[in-house]
């Protein structure tokens, strides 16, 4: 067993992703979709990685040579709803406010994780956690209705800003939908609990 590269793993699963798109449109694809894409990336580069989906709540736990490491993934579209004959009839959630503090809650997950029971128990630290962070950015949302607003800069409030190191790893090429004009954007985060808090 070796050490995955997430990154190396990451780029290859957006590959296919933005193949997939080529022949699947956006509305169509959920987070876990896209974690599947990535699971099968990962098997292809590391088929000795043990992996473990929505394992105690969490996306994605995986064993490599320096031990357990938890993903978590965050994957969000604009939807429209549409009626019968095929008109746009309104927008299936979205950014906002909530979008956002479940994703700040995802970040604080993952910070606490080595404090919840089965990490206590167990004995073993999770050695890396990331989040990967994919979103539309579309010119038909503004301010924060789009994603772009709340993710594209990404500032975390600032009482989890003191509890967390969070570093963007590596931003991907955007990649777009051709039936929706939707272009998509993922960046991958590793987060670190801040030890001097």
């Amino acid at each position: 067993m070796i050490k995955v590269n997430v990154p190396n793993v990451l780029r290859k699963t957006w590959v296919q992703f933005s193949d997939e798109l080529s022949r699947t449109p956006l509305p169509h694809f959920t987070e876990s979709v896209f974690r599947f894409l990535f699971v099968r990336s990962m098997l292809e580069l590391y088929p000795d990685t043990r992996c473990e989906t929505e394992w105690q709540r969490c996306d994605l736990l995986y064993f490599d040579s320096i031990g357990p490491s938890i993903i978590e993934f965050k994957f969000y579209v604009h939807s429209r709803h549409k009626d019968f004959e095929g008109n746009h009839r309104g927008w299936k959630g979205g950014a906002g406010k909530k979008n956002f503090e479940e994703f700040c809650g995802c970040v604080q997950k993952l910070v606490n994780l080595d404090n919840l029971r089965w990490g206590r128990d167990c004995g073993v630290n999770v050695k890396n956690r990331y989040l990967i962070l994919a979103y539309a950015n579309t010119s038909e949302r503004k301010k924060e209705k789009s994603y772009r607003y709340w993710y594209d800069r990404l500032i975390l409030p600032d009482e989890l800003s003191r509890q967390v190191k969070m570093r963007r790893v590596t931003r991907l090429t955007d990649t777009l939908c051709n039936e929706t004009k939707h272009k998509m954007r993922c960046s991958l985060f590793r987060i670190e609990p801040n030890k001097d808090q």
